[in-house]
């Protein structure tokens, strides 16, 4: 392997490393930021939201990244190249999709126990929520 060869592969690898490494920054960020933020709350609406977040931070800023990093690639094949944002953004819509259904989730199992007329509609809209 040449220096030039090595230079190829190393610019891609380098920018899937930054990516990644921002995604565990920001979301290390956020949780010393929103925890303290969320003290001051009496609900617990705000760590239900940010449950349903902090994973997929560090999992979009992954994908972003190989999105990135395989457009800096010089081997991968232009077919390829032309459909890889598209099937990022659908990745990154279901990522969304996903988080918003464990948010509704959460709040309905949150006010399930605050308020106990409610507990009977809860897992009829969870089950609803999740096939949807």
């Amino acid at each position: 392997m040449t220096v030039e060869e090595f230079r190829l592969l190393l610019v891609p690898i380098l920018i899937l490393v930054g990516f990644v490494a921002a995604g565990y920054i920001l979301r290390f960020v956020l949780t010393a930021y929103i925890t303290r933020l969320a003290r001051k709350t009496k609900t617990k609406i705000d760590d239900i939201i940010f449950d349903a977040i902090k994973t997929p931070i560090a999992l979009i800023f992954l994908i972003i990244g190989i999105n990135f990093a395989l457009a800096q690639a010089p081997f991968v094949p232009a077919q390829i190249m032309q459909y890889l944002p598209i099937i990022s953004s659908i990745i990154i819509i279901l990522i969304g999709t996903v988080v918003a259904a464990r948010i509704i989730t959460g709040i309905l199992k949150y006010y399930s126990l605050t308020r106990p007329s409610m507990k009977s509609l809860v897992p009829i809209f969870s089950k609803l929520i999740t096939q949807v």
